[in-house]
């Protein structure tokens, strides 16, 4: 969890600029098999990120054309790392922000991208995927899957050596997550409508 980026990285780096068409950024991911494309400036910095999944919503039903430029359906200001920065810096972005793809970059111009899959190729349990099944809870036996899955997570991350205070910031991230997510779905159940109430966490 302490190595650095740069060295993990596996997929030479694809990219393309904003004025290019989404025609253009998709075939550029399909020849290279890459699930995303970083957006550079002229000075090539990173200002978005499209991936596969943002072809239905965004270009599909959107009403998109081919042609159109392919910053139309990137998502803005991607969260990036410095390439000198630790894994574990990565991995707590992907758990606090329910990402796939971490742009990478030196001097803030873009340099590669690294992966959920680079950081943890042997797992059965991913970080993001763990995040993903609490947003898309709609019951609390859900989220107690969750909960089991993130302790399988930890048993994994231990075996592979991973520090103590780094693993202790990683899961928090996400129990802060399921947290949140427990709130939003037991509130429904009772009625609020009028009430200013907030949650409160002291300690462990």
């Amino acid at each position: 969890m302490n190595r650095a980026l740069r060295e993990m990285v596996k997929q030479p780096l694809v990219y393309c600029e904003a004025q290019a068409t989404i025609e253009a950024a998709l075939r550029l991911m399909h020849q290279a098999r890459i699930g995303s494309m970083v957006i550079i400036s002229d000075t090539r910095h990173p200002i978005g990120i499209f991936t596969r999944h943002d072809v239905l919503d965004r270009v599909s039903l959107a009403g998109r054309f081919l042609s159109d430029p392919i910053s139309i359906a990137m998502t803005p200001k991607p969260v990036t790392l410095p390439d000198d920065a630790g894994a574990y810096e990565a991995a707590l972005l992907i758990a606090a922000h329910g990402i796939r793809h971490v742009p990478l970059t030196d001097n803030g111009k873009l340099s590669g991208v690294i992966t959920e899959r680079d950081l943890f190729a042997v797992q059965r349990v991913g970080v993001r995927g763990i995040n993903r099944e609490i947003a898309r809870a709609h019951e609390v036996v859900t989220l107690e899957q969750a909960e089991r899955d993130m302790q399988t997570l930890t048993r994994t991350l231990l075996a592979q050596g991973a520090a103590a205070e780094q693993l202790t910031h990683l899961i928090t991230a996400l129990h802060d997550a399921l947290s949140r997510r427990i709130i939003e779905v037991v509130q429904q159940q009772h009625d609020l409508q009028g009430i200013q109430w907030c949650w409160l966490a002291f300690g462990s």
